[in-house]
């Protein structure tokens, strides 16, 4: 994944063994061609990649490698739904120049994305079984919960005044 990402920025051009690509293809969306032998995807340009989003890969891929107990207390290796649930989540409450979270697996199955930048707490908790939902404490110790989902634009402006 993040070599993808790290090919997505430096080059617009990738080999099958960095990219296997899946039909169909279109105009907008890149072109496969033959380049002596060899299989290419042609991909439109690409906007830089923000900075936080090598780190939250990274974070997933570590976390997509588990082994089961990883807890040694029998937890069972994180599902790859709890993983794209997340990565939605973060489609929607993240900007450009947002800072990354850290991202932690629970013994139950799910994970948590959490940020705990200039005396506040942000989490957000993705789980096998319930809806994501989230935490948040202000500076002043007031604090509120609740679904992303219902609050998407309310958690991007929190954590943007996080960065």
């Amino acid at each position: 994944m993040a070599t993808l990402i790290t090919a997505l920025t430096e080059s617009a051009s990738l080999t099958e063994k960095e990219y296997i690509p899946v039909p169909p293809y279109s105009e907008e969306g890149g072109a496969v061609t033959d380049y002596q032998g060899e299989v290419r995807l042609t991909l439109p340009q690409v906007r830089r990649v923000p900075d936080w989003v090598g780190p939250t890969v990274e974070s997933f891929v570590r976390i997509m490698q588990l082994p089961p107990n990883w807890d040694s207390y029998g937890a069972e290796p994180i599902p790859s739904a709890v993983i794209e649930r997340a990565v939605e989540v973060l489609s929607h409450v993240m900007e450009d120049n947002s800072p990354h979270p850290s991202i932690v697996a629970l013994s139950e199955g799910g994970l948590q994305m959490e940020w705990h930048l200039r005396d506040q707490d942000v989490e957000i908790v993705v789980s096998t079984d319930e809806p994501p939902s989230f935490y948040y404490r202000d500076q002043e110790g007031s604090a509120e919960e609740g679904l992303p989902s219902a609050a998407y634009a309310h958690l991007r402006s929190i954590i943007q005044a996080l960065g």
